[in-house]
């Protein structure tokens, strides 16, 4: 009708007549023909001077990339990505698409995912980059609001053999009750509770958890809800696990809080020290600590009754063990091996077997695994290195602290990757007079030292 009679596409706004430059339609269909299907959008842009086979066209179009497109179309990913963003700021954002669409400066891409007609005029250049400066001037100094934090939190302190795990409420978060349970260690004795809140209540009948209700909130600064001592702590690291946590607001709006863990490594403190029958350890050493924390967590054990050997070179079956340890590996699932030199029932074999299915390691070409050959430093962090990648992690390359060491020259290019990641987030902190020493024989007692910083501040 419109390209026969153009006279038709005609509408009045500010006291001006214009014609549109196209014609939209908007429809909500089911994405199969079932009355059960999810709903879908489909927008369809026409031009004034399309004919009914170019609708027909157009509209099929649409449908069939509905029928096999197989993904959600620009106007649902607009939609859900606004859902996705916290009530304040969903309000902050549709009022400032409220005012660009005013002066018609919505982008382009953002109009054509758009479910409803374009509207507003094109404004100047300047007004445009004036809005979308304060627009981001907001967003940077727009402070984070508590609602955007997990209400609850946990805190933990170790001393002497006892540790004091705390659960709050964020001060705003304007809860007027909820619940958690924690699960802890049945090694430990929980010998203490007490209420941060009056109308705290806490079960404590089950050995190795605590369930507590609460009423109650906190006021502008943080509050304690339960406070819990356990002592007959070893020197180990303790992970205390906070489940089925869920707050009640002023609204008595319930909101469900992922579950997260609260970590703790209590440190010898000279009479419960795991190193201290081995002869070889000096306690005096920056390797003292450290040692502590491997054997207390069942990482690395002794190469005799009463030897560590901290300055002993360190092995590929060593390496491998460790970190199929610290993955809790069961040893009963690798039974079998790939490699010519690696013996069936050997303490690393099943480690071996492990790693080498994960990609954490390769073999030779002659079908060996060489597993008493000395690894070199570099070789010690890509394999650790491996391991995190494993786990689906990443991060950005930065390449700086690397670069600082007077050695960074020397290290392989097939380690850079591990090196640059060990470098910048303190896995590695050099031998000494700014020097990495890349190539160096790795030692029994650096491999615990970065394992303990690696586990403590990256796993």
């Amino acid at each position: 009708m419109v390209s026969m009679r153009p006279g038709i596409n005609r509408f009045v706004a500010g006291r001006r007549i214009y014609a549109r430059n196209n014609i939209e339609v908007v429809l909500t269909v089911r994405r199969t023909m079932s009355t059960t299907s999810n709903e879908t959008t489909i927008k369809a842009v026409f031009a004034p001077t399309d004919t009914i086979f170019d609708v027909y066209r157009k509209m099929n179009e649409k449908i069939d990339e509905i029928k096999y497109g197989g993904e959600d179309n620009n106007t649902e990913q607009v939609a859900g990505a606004l859902l996705k963003l916290p009530r304040f700021l969903l309000r902050f954002a549709i009022g400032c698409l409220r005012v660009m669409d005013y002066f018609g400066i919505i982008p382009q891409k953002l109009l054509d995912a758009s479910p409803f007609q374009r509207m507003g005029y094109a404004m100047r250049k300047k007004l445009t980059a004036l809005l979308l400066a304060c627009l981001l001037l907001v967003c940077l100094v727009l402070p984070v609001s508590a609602a955007d934090a997990p209400a609850l939190f946990g805190t933990a302190n170790a001393a002497d053999g006892t540790v004091t795990v705390t659960l709050s409420l964020r001060g705003g978060s304007a809860v007027r009750s909820g619940a958690f349970t924690l699960s802890y260690d049945s090694s430990l004795t929980l010998s203490k509770t007490e209420k941060g809140l009056p109308l705290a209540v806490a079960n404590t009948k089950e050995k190795g958890k605590v369930v507590c209700n609460w009423v109650g909130g906190a006021a502008e600064a943080d509050q304690a809800v339960l406070t819990l001592t356990f002592t007959n702590a070893a020197t180990k690291s303790y992970t205390f696990k906070v489940s089925g946590a869920k707050v009640t607001d002023k609204n008595y709006e319930t909101t469900k809080i992922a579950d997260f863990p609260i970590r703790i490594y209590v440190a010898c403190n000279g009479k419960n020290c795991p190193s201290k029958s081995y002869k070889d350890v000096d306690q005096t050493q920056w390797y003292h600590n450290a040692v502590d924390y491997v054997l207390g967590n069942d990482l690395m054990k002794g190469t005799g009754k009463t030897t560590f050997s901290p300055d002993a070179t360190l092995t590929r079956g060593m390496v491998v063990t460790v970190l199929g340890r610290m993955a809790g590996v069961k040893t009963s699932d690798y039974t079998g091996t790939s490699f010519s030199d690696v013996k069936a029932g050997s303490w690393y074999a099943p480690y071996v077997q492990w790693a080498s299915k994960q990609g954490l390691v390769k073999g030779y070409e002659d079908g060996t695994f060489k597993p008493e050959q000395n690894v070199t430093r570099e070789e010690m962090v890509t394999m650790l290195f491996r391991c995190w990648q494993s786990e689906g992690n990443t991060w950005k390359t930065d390449v700086t602290a690397l670069n600082a060491y007077k050695d960074s020259a020397k290290v392989s290019s097939w380690a850079l990757p591990a090196m640059r990641w060990a470098a910048a987030n303190g896995v590695v902190n050099g031998v000494g007079d700014g020097m990495l020493e890349p190539q160096g024989q790795a030692t029994r007692a650096q491999f615990a030292k970065i394992i303990m910083v690696y586990l403590e501040n990256l796993a």
